[in-house]
């Protein structure tokens, strides 16, 4: 499949030159893919060596300067057929080169003078717009290095533009807890695909973190909560547990008060459940005491917590606020830079105004040249010419050869 694309792209190319010329005889420089069906290690792409050889293991040195495709082919199967049984599946396939495409070329009144690929339906106008469009005259030294001044403070506003707006998005997705950062295409109009991921890496990067951080502090939470709510518990068991022996020291005291009212009991017993009621009492009330410090803990974690989210929106919001501001006055510098430079463009193209163009195609057809005026939409030929002058003005020579 690989062999088949490149064979049709070769064609592709070569197609509107062959047919109007003889097959192509291979020259030095020219690079040529051969492929083996018997044996896949002699599968290879080699160039035509300076003194037109090529070099093929078991064929050795093979001429091939002047040689058609079909020619070498034939020759290194020759060659190799007494190697292998049975007819030789040997294919030389011709690689595309700047030699082999229909060119054409530029010259005259336009910024890059020169030869470029001829395309099906070209026109002078696209010729042209190729060698960079219609000369204009340069501008004062003075005006050229402002402008590029100005141009650089534009790419760097700009920069600032994109690395601004990606990072209101993030600050957004944090006061909204999600997940990822996303542009809307109203967000991402106007800034270039390497800027944005770019800033996308590095606002990412600062969302992770974040997010780590508050999801560190909220596990520390229910980690604290759940230790309190256990030893909360554990200490109502425990008053719980005093309340009932305190209750029952106290039945135990009404008794013994009777039997000492009724002398049958001494009275040291009833002194021994009364300290053993106070006792219980007082511990109760140290329980009592531990239960109130521990709901007291709890509650003052619960409010920290509050007070961190709080504080994490109200940064969130300032860094927002200061996000917008900045991105304001980027949007403010952009605009002004760029009507600063449109000063300079418009300036420029008054010293164009007045000139005229005028187009000339120059085409050889059968050994005989002819040259005939064209416009923007005169349709080219392989291998035509084209001219563009100015008929005033500070005019260059300049023509365009397709």
């Amino acid at each position: 499949m690989r062999l088949m694309i490149k064979a049709f792209c070769f064609l592709f190319f070569l197609l509107p030159s062959l047919a109007m010329a003889d097959a192509y005889r291979l020259q030095p420089g020219d690079a040529v893919e051969i492929w083996v069906a018997q044996d896949s290690r002699l599968n290879r792409e080699t160039v035509i060596s300076p003194d037109g050889r090529i070099s093929l293991p078991l064929a050795g040195q093979i001429q091939a300067q002047d040689l058609t495709v079909d020619e070498l082919e034939k020759a290194l199967s020759d060659k190799l057929a007494g190697y292998f049984k049975g007819q030789l599946d040997l294919t030389v396939m011709l690689q595309p080169g700047p030699q082999h495409m229909p060119m054409v070329f530029v010259v005259g009144e336009v910024n890059e003078p020169g030869s470029y690929p001829f395309r099906p339906s070209m026109t002078v106008l696209h010729a042209v717009s190729l060698s960079g469009g219609l000369y204009r005259t340069p501008m004062l030294a003075q005006d050229r290095d402002r402008a590029v001044v100005v141009e650089g403070e534009l790419a760097q506003s700009r920069r600032l533009i994109a690395e601004l707006t990606v990072r209101r998005a993030r600050i957004n997705t944090e006061l909204a807890d999600g997940t990822d950062i996303e542009l809307t295409p109203e967000e991402s109009a106007g800034i270039s695909d390497g800027d944005r991921n770019r800033f996308l890496a590095q606002e990412r990067r600062v969302l992770e973190s974040r997010q780590a951080e508050v999801k560190a502090q909220l596990a520390s939470q229910t980690r604290l909560k759940e230790l309190s709510d256990s030893s909360i518990a554990a200490m109502r068991r425990q008053i719980g547990s005093v309340a009932s022996r305190v209750e029952l020291a106290r039945q135990r005291l009404q008794n013994s008060s009777v039997l000492v009212a009724k002398g049958l009991a001494h009275v040291s017993a009833k002194l021994e459940l009364e300290a053993e009621v106070a006792e219980l009492e007082e511990q109760g009330d140290q329980f009592q005491n531990d239960l109130s410090a521990l709901e007291s803990t709890a509650i003052a974690e619960g409010s920290r917590m509050d007070t961190f989210l709080s504080q994490r929106e109200a940064a969130l919001l300032t860094e927002l606020h200061d996000a917008e501001r900045e991105l304001r006055a980027a949007k403010e510098a952009v605009a002004e830079g760029e009507r600063v430079q449109s000063i300079y463009i418009d300036s420029e193209m008054a010293q164009q105004r007045g000139v005229v163009v005028s187009y000339t195609v120059v085409r050889t057809d059968n050994g005989a040249v002819t040259e005939e005026p064209a416009d923007e939409t005169t349709v080219l030929r392989p291998g035509d010419l084209v001219r563009v002058t100015f008929t005033n003005g500070n005019a260059r020579s300049a023509a365009v050869q397709n």
